[in-house]
């Protein structure tokens, strides 16, 4: 997956029992479209994810008069271990256990390349990809949100 392309469709089961989807990521029923559109691929174990997760939440969630959306995968993980962790850290954005690592294959990643964290546009075209955080990854995510949004 690289900028410029359109994030790969997926249907996949998340860990609130309900559908995760790119159609319902970009807009679901009854709700207005997604200005932006944000994939962060992680384990439990990684140290960076645990850093960049509650980041990536909190940018999400500052701009009450934009609509941008998150999605969790956890890579080749399930759900008894995923969600009692990111409870811990107080993250709430909709997370995917990938266990099978259909996502992730889907996606290109692998458990030894997160965190992975993907920003699309509206249209869900990749507008910055994030192959590592580091102690610069709050301004650059919230930079690469931004513009991402500008790209309706």
């Amino acid at each position: 997956l690289q900028v410029g392309e359109r994030l790969p469709n997926f249907s996949r089961p998340a860990n609130n029992g309900q559908r995760a989807s790119l159609a319902h990521l970009l807009q679901p029923p009854r709700q207005p479209p997604s200005e932006v559109v944000v994939v962060s691929f992680f384990t439990t174990y990684c140290m960076p994810c645990r850093e960049s997760l509650p980041i990536i939440e909190r940018v999400l969630s500052e701009s009450p008069n934009s609509v941008r959306r998150g999605l969790l995968v956890a890579v080749r993980e399930t759900s008894p271990v995923v969600s009692p962790w990111l409870n811990s850290l107080r993250v709430t954005l909709p997370s995917i256990s990938d266990s099978a690592g259909v996502l992730s294959t889907l996606y290109g990643v692998d458990g030894g390349s997160v965190p992975k964290t993907i920003v699309a546009d509206s249209n869900g075209i990749v507008r910055t990809i994030f192959n590592s955080e580091g102690a610069d990854f709050e301004a650059a995510f919230r930079s690469a949100v931004e513009s991402a949004s500008k790209n309706r």
